[in-house]
């Protein structure tokens, strides 16, 4: 599911090369393991953020309403499990 979503992303950014575009794409993770995983791919193409800080448990982090903002303003949202 993981590789499926990422290889989306690579079409997605092959796209957006292709037309020449140099705006950045917003992408937003769940976890940091996959925000890092999303920048080695993406290299400077892409602005990662990860919803869950860096060293928080993800199974107990409770989203904030801010949350919702970063998810609706990034063109692609990658996210591990339900």
């Amino acid at each position: 599911m993981l590789r499926q979503k990422l290889l989306t992303g690579l079409i997605l950014l092959g796209t957006v090369s292709s037309f020449g575009w140099t705006a950045r794409l917003n992408v937003v993770t769940t976890t940091d393991y996959t925000a890092a995983l999303t920048r080695e791919v993406g290299g400077d193409k892409v602005n990662v953020e990860s919803l869950v800080p860096p060293g928080f448990n993800a199974d107990l982090y409770q989203p904030r309403p801010q949350d919702l903002f970063k998810i609706h303003r990034a063109k692609l949202f990658i996210m591990i499990g339900l």
